[in-house]
């Protein structure tokens, strides 16, 4: 286990309530899933990637297909 090595001032997508640095919120990893297609957060009229909404079925589905599909598990 462990986890990627990933700059997070160099991703490419941004989340309006996630911020570089902050290891409560696992920005790290959270961006790094979004600069990999994984995590595409929620669109309005900020995006965001609401961390602390409860993650439904369709959600983990979402994260595990994209995952899959981009060739991140050995």
């Amino acid at each position: 286990a462990g986890s990627p090595k990933f700059n997070e001032s160099y991703a490419d997508v941004k989340f309006s309530d996630v911020t570089p640095g902050d290891s409560a919120n696992h920005s790290q990893a959270v961006l790094w899933a979004a600069s990999n297609g994984i995590a595409k957060g929620y669109s309005g009229t900020v995006n965001k990637f609401a961390g602390y909404s409860t993650l439904v079925r369709q959600d983990a589905a979402a994260f595990l297909a994209r995952t899959l599909q981009a060739n991140l598990i050995k």
